[in-house]
């Protein structure tokens, strides 16, 4: 689904502008920040401490009430944010986006509810139905109309089928009654206050753009941040919660909580350092001949984003780790610091070097995202930074032999074949490299799988 979702947006950015994307992100990022304000972590809440259905319902209610209140007075307030971040024409699309609101509160706990059963096969379902709608409509509508509404219908239809099947799947929420205690109300806005953190650090950066450059810089800064971070957001979102669970079990054991934080965090490298070094390298031959030129400015912003990214991905483990050695208010602090350092240092450079200079922001807090982490983790499980390093910077130099395969298979092969032709020659030229450099570096995660499928007749020398 995640391909579709993919597919869908590379679409419709070919028929659309910067301007345009800069302009539904901004909307976008308004809706979803007074989303999360509706909710206030209810939904964390019940997976999270595995509430009861009438528990579930008394929280399903209080975040439909919420929703309404906030709906209302974003919808009204619309033209004074619009101007507040001098994008004053987005006042409609703010108010079309708001729609969003009362929709994802009404999915918001019974789509947890589905969760916190397991019900894997409905959610998955659920997921299917979003992801396909909101992209098949998007499209639809991004080559019907200007401008950009296909950004933002298209994820409101999605949202709404979602919406749907989530209430009826979970119908015995509209009928079931109880009221939440005081501490479950704490512990809600506990969360609240961590995912506020988040939604903060990953969306600051595009609100400043948006008011300092202007709609078209912030669409080519969102761009930029969606390749770079794709490998991150759809691959590594696939280990992390996994890791976690992991992490929790080796708790007790010191030495193998230092052994499976290290495994996990050259896992991570390795499935998001290759694809992310091929994405900056296929700018000019992939990425622009499928979107356009006027998505060019965008690539350069890929580069420096691309290591902050990874950064990012990679020690994602390292909030984890610390949670479960008792550093949870440590982790906060760190994500506080975070913020504190990249918003002004992201203002500042903006002014200066425009926005290349939002991009070499992020990339300068790089040592915030890793050193304060590796230093508790070092007092509290004894962990060496070099332990940790080590295995990241193998994956570094993999990724770089396989992306600059990638890169002069798509130069040299032959013209007449079509670009999808090229790209997916390419892609098993650097496949073939991948296989070979972790044979030759005895990679422990591709050893691991190694001995698992390959027969031992045919192992490097050594290798059992």
């Amino acid at each position: 689904m995640q391909a579709v979702s993919w597919i869908s947006t590379l679409l419709v950015l070919r028929r659309l502008g910067p301007a345009d994307y800069g302009e539904a992100g901004f909307a976008l990022i308004v809706s979803g920040w007074s989303a999360a304000i509706a909710t206030q972590g209810m939904p964390q809440l019940v997976v999270a401490d595995s509430l009861d259905d009438g528990l579930a319902a008394a929280a399903h209610q209080l975040v439909v009430r919420r929703s309404i209140l906030v709906f209302v007075c974003v919808l009204l307030s619309s033209p004074v944010i619009a101007w507040l971040l001098g994008v004053q024409g987005s006042a409609a699309v703010l108010m079309i986006a708001s729609l969003g609101i009362p929709i994802e509160a009404f999915r918001a706990v019974p789509y947890a509810v589905l969760q916190r059963d397991l019900k894997l096969r409905e959610v998955g379902i659920i997921d299917a139905t979003r992801a396909i709608a909101a992209s098949g409509a998007s499209v639809a509508i991004a080559y019907s109309w200007d401008g950009p509404s296909a950004l933002i219908i298209g994820p409101l239809i999605g949202a709404l089928l979602a919406s749907a099947m989530s209430v009826r799947l979970t119908g015995r929420l509209q009928r079931a009654g109880s009221s939440l205690s005081t501490e479950q109300r704490k512990t809600g806005k506990r969360l609240f206050i961590e995912s506020s953190i988040w939604m903060l650090n990953s969306n600051a950066d595009q609100m400043i753009a948006t008011r300092v450059l202007g709609t078209s810089a912030a669409g080519l800064l969102a761009l930029a941040k969606t390749l770079a971070a794709l490998p991150s957001e759809k691959l590594a979102a696939m280990i992390i919660p996994i890791g976690t669970s992991i992490l929790a079990s080796k708790r007790d054991d010191h030495t193998e909580l230092r052994r499976v934080l290290v495994t996990l965090a050259e896992g991570i490298a390795i499935v998001v350092a290759i694809p992310l070094a091929v994405i900056c390298v296929s700018g000019d031959t992939v990425i622009i001949p499928a979107l356009g030129e006027k998505w060019r400015p965008a690539i350069g912003l890929v580069w420096i984003l691309a290591p902050f990214y990874f950064a990012n991905s990679v020690t994602a483990v390292l909030p984890q780790a610390l949670s479960v050695t008792g550093n949870t208010l440590n982790s906060l602090r760190i994500r506080i610091a975070l913020i504190a350092f990249t918003i002004p240092s992201q203002i500042v450079l903006s002014h200066f070097f425009g926005i290349s200079g939002m991009a070499w922001g992020s990339l300068a807090s790089m040592p915030i995202i890793f050193l304060p982490a590796l230093r508790i983790l070092h007092v509290s499980i004894g962990l060496r930074s070099l332990d940790f390093v080590i295995p990241i910077l193998r994956a570094i130099l993999v990724s770089t032999m396989v992306a600059l395969g990638f890169h002069y298979s798509m130069l040299h092969l032959p013209h007449a074949l079509s670009l999808a032709q090229r790209t997916v020659a390419s892609a098993g030229v650097g496949a073939l490299l991948t296989v070979l450099a972790f044979w030759q570096l005895r990679s422990p995660v591709i050893a691991q799988l190694m001995r698992a499928i390959v027969p031992s007749s045919l192992r490097p020398r050594g290798e059992t």
